[in-house]
């Protein structure tokens, strides 16, 4: 997975100093930005209905998969690399 190592990035990012550079400063705005946008995503997936003819399993794994690859995500990557 490309960003596998997030959560470590993010425990480490207090203890960089932003006011190093503006590009340091802008680039731990992103990322607390971004994390917050993923969090508020994963957190909002699992409020989301689920179709009642669908077993539970199988919705479980679409949600992830979406998290994880986006949406079209596999459809995407094999087209990109074909």
């Amino acid at each position: 997975m490309k960003y596998a190592q997030l959560h470590q990035i993010l425990l480490f990012a207090p203890f960089v100093n932003g006011e190093s550079s503006p590009g340091v400063k802008q680039d731990l705005m992103t990322l607390r930005q971004q994390h917050h946008a993923l969090t508020s995503l994963l957190f909002h997936s699992i409020q989301i209905p689920r179709d009642p003819t669908m077993p539970e399993a199988e919705w479980n794994d679409m949600l992830f998969q979406v998290l994880r690859d986006g949406y079209g995500g596999k459809d995407r990557q094999h087209a990109a690399t074909s």
